[in-house]
């Protein structure tokens, strides 16, 4: 159990997280969470004592994950903590130390926080992979297309390679033939640019 006390204490920089939200607005949301699960706890009957810590504590692991602010989720943890002892064990607000009970239930929402936290990091990290792996994939097939045109471009160069030397040796064979002077040789670039042209 101390193990996880440690680790909530220790604020990971190198976590999957999403845009951050400020501390402040990240507590501000997480006490509203509080007070609707209080009141949703609050319609369990009141003998029922372990089921109403049950909904306050689900909702603390919710903001968890949600929220994967360890310093906004311990403020909520205790204020989830003082509404129950309070509002629902007690009345009125009034906050007293019931002995083992609460020392169980404090363990019990340290460990929904942390269960909270790394079920948060793992959807995040998931989805990251996965955008991850799409954008490689949309990559490789742009390569493999780019790859594909300069192929294509290559085969068509030696196509026009080849069709230029056949004329050029026509040429020559029927200049040759009446004692003319056969014609000079194009580079295949220039008969490639030279047929577009007249294109």
């Amino acid at each position: 159990m101390g193990v996880i006390v440690v680790a909530l204490s220790i604020r990971r920089t190198d976590a999957v997280r999403p845009p951050s939200t400020p501390t402040g607005l990240a507590i501000g949301a997480g006490a509203i969470m509080v007070i609707v699960a209080g009141v949703i706890a609050a319609a369990v009957p009141t003998a029922a004592t372990d089921w109403r810590f049950a909904v306050m504590a689900i909702f603390v692991g919710l903001f968890a994950a949600i929220s994967l602010d360890q310093v906004a989720l311990a403020a909520v943890a205790v204020l989830a903590f003082a509404v129950y002892n309070g509002f629902l064990e007690d009345r009125f607000g009034q906050l007293s130390w019931h002995g083992s009970g609460d020392l169980w239930r404090l363990l019990v929402l340290v460990m929904v926080a942390a269960c909270g936290l790394a079920a948060g990091e793992i959807v995040r990290f998931v989805h990251r992979l996965r955008t991850d792996w799409r954008t490689s994939a949309a990559t490789s097939v742009h390569d493999d297309l780019q790859r594909h045109a300069s192929v294509t471009e290559q085969a068509a160069a030696a196509d026009d390679g080849e069709d230029a030397e056949a004329d050029w040796l026509s040429d020559t064979a029927l200049a040759m033939r009446f004692g003319l002077t056969p014609p000079p040789r194009k580079p295949v670039r220039a008969l490639r640019d030279h047929r577009r042209n007249t294109q």
